[in-house]
């Protein structure tokens, strides 16, 4: 299944399941492999004080650590350079940045999001293009920690919810693919029954052109 995007003014992407993603409470961002942040949703532009054409013509890092470069272990493991590594979705616990430059812990989830690809978008390479993977295209998800005591918890709490995210995008493009099909074969049909109506429409006329040029014909020859 492939999830559509389309670019919009100063370089925006339009996700067709941006709708869904803007209603979820959560901290959204969709990066590609080079940390470039290309749709960023409503909670996330909320909490960082940011509009939409700032957000995409920045990168992760700067957005959620401000910070100049990627983040870098010990403290901050970059969870999209670790999945990459490891080839499965990857979960890190860090502090993020609002507006007025408040700290948060949060729990960041980077996953793959399936059927997109980044090809069309210009970056530098920073990191190598991945092996296994249908997408270059990542979900980035940041959950507040609420108690840092159950962090072990809460971590598991934040890669299901991220898991249901993937699973809502999924089914709405699915759902949109379907009804544009819908439309697509309508479209068709409609378009056959115009031809058929023209095609008998035009029928008839000649067959009205034909019998009055029949009694044309029985005039001249009775008179």
């Amino acid at each position: 299944m492939e999830n559509k995007i389309v670019e919009e003014g100063c370089g925006i992407i339009k996700l067709e399941a941006e709708v869904v993603l803007d209603c979820l409470e959560w901290d959204i961002l969709i990066l590609d492999r080079n940390f470039k942040v290309i749709f960023a949703n409503k909670a996330f532009l909320d909490k960082a004080g940011m509009n939409k054409c700032d957000a995409v013509s920045s990168f992760c890092y700067k957005i959620t650590h401000h910070l100049n470069q990627p983040c870098q272990p010990p403290h901050d493991t970059c969870p999209l350079e670790e999945m990459l590594r490891t080839g499965k979705p990857a979960i890190e616990t860090h502090i993020h940045f609002r507006k007025n430059n408040d700290k948060f812990l949060a729990n960041t989830v980077v996953a793959p999001i399936a059927g997109l690809s980044s090809d069309k978008f210009l970056a530098n390479t920073v990191v190598a293009p991945m092996k296994g993977f249908s997408s270059d295209i990542f979900l980035h998800v940041s959950m507040l920690v609420k108690d840092s005591n159950k962090a072990k918890e809460e971590m598991e709490n934040a890669l299901n919810k991220t898991m249901y995210i993937l699973d809502v995008i999924n089914t709405y493009q699915r759902q949109m693919d379907e009804l544009k099909a819908a439309r697509i074969d309508l479209e068709s049909k409609i378009n056959e029954l115009e031809e058929f109506n023209k095609l008998a429409v035009g029928r008839e006329m000649k067959m009205m052109e034909l019998k009055e040029r029949i009694k044309e014909l029985e005039k001249e020859n009775n008179a």
